[in-house]
């Protein structure tokens, strides 16, 4: 029930809030409100390079309401977006990101570590509502290219090309 109040207040609070200090559409923070009712904090940082560029950072913790203190799974990545029929972080976008994940825990006295390197293609579309409020949908191709796995002393590391499909909708703050 707690999950559910906190994503309604995070609905409730992007949709609404005025930042005190905006002065237009050069950079953006969102977070995503179906990650958040799934355990996920996920956040992305947006700043315009020009009226049809940005660049992008996210970062995740998976995972983070699980009270585990041995496990830890988290993710950062960096992309750049390029609007079409749009400018000013809005529009219909591509973006292509580089993103990094890492995962650690034990099980049953075995310490594992997961790395795992991989490159995203995102398609989307971003609204600002009234030069404040950002709402973002974007379906995403995951594909690892690098993976490295340490299971107790043994360590394994290789390639693999599996296609991993996702969808977000993200809200956020526009200044």
């Amino acid at each position: 029930m707690k999950m559910r109040n906190l994503f309604v207040f995070l609905v409730i609070a992007v949709l609404f809030a005025t930042p005190v200090f905006a002065n237009g559409p050069e950079y953006k923070v969102s977070v995503y409100p179906k990650e958040i009712y799934d355990g996920n904090l996920a956040i992305e940082l947006e700043q315009k390079s020009n009226s049809v560029t940005s660049y992008t950072l996210e970062g995740s913790w998976i995972d983070y309401k699980k009270k585990v203190s041995d496990n830890t799974h988290f993710n950062v990545g960096f992309g750049a977006r390029r609007y079409f029929f749009g400018q000013d972080m809005n529009g219909l976008y591509l973006s292509p990101i580089f993103l990094a994940e890492w995962k650690s825990g034990s099980t049953g006295g075995i310490k594992t570590t997961d790395i795992t390197v991989m490159g995203v293609a995102a398609g989307g579309y971003q609204l600002i509502l009234a030069g404040h409020v950002a709402l973002d949908a974007s379906v995403r191709a995951s594909i690892p290219f690098y993976n490295y796995k340490k299971v107790g002393s043994e360590t394994e590391h290789g390639t693999s090309f599996e296609f991993v499909p996702s969808f977000r909708i993200g809200a956020g703050f526009v200044w």
